[in-house]
């Protein structure tokens, strides 16, 4: 799996969230394997991983899922350091590429969510992946 180009974690309802590794990989993995009706995440203001939340064809995500990806997209983002920032939650269908800038993105609808970092949460995620490795 070390070609793939996000970290995959698992929330407490078991779906996926994808967690891109670089701005290539962000470009590639909201680009080419998110579908439109995935859910993306994003620390506003921030450079930093896009998150996204894998669904099939009539799920939703749960609220803990939600708060689950809004923590790995404030850790994995330059808003690590200030343990707080606003996290742009949207469809992948309603992000589009900004320009020829890998993993440059502009959002046309979406909400967003103020958040403090949450060690245990993010804790739990880890050993979540970790048991399914």
């Amino acid at each position: 799996t070390a070609s793939l180009p996000y970290r995959e974690y698992l929330s407490a309802a078991g779906l996926k969230i994808w967690v891109g590794k670089n701005a290539k990989a962000n470009d590639r993995l909201t680009f080419q394997l998110a579908n439109g009706r995935d859910w993306w995440l994003h620390a506003k203001g921030y450079s930093g991983s896009h998150v996204v939340i894998r669904l099939g064809k009539i799920q939703e995500p749960d609220s803990e899922t939600i708060k689950d990806a809004i923590q790995l997209a404030l850790y994995y983002s330059k808003a690590r350091s200030q343990g707080e920032a606003e996290v742009c939650i949207t469809q992948r269908k309603y992000v589009s590429r900004l320009g020829k800038t890998a993993g440059l993105v502009q959002i046309s609808k979406h909400q967003t969510a103020w958040s403090r970092f949450d060690p245990i949460r993010y804790r739990t995620l880890q050993e979540r992946m970790k048991a399914n490795d």
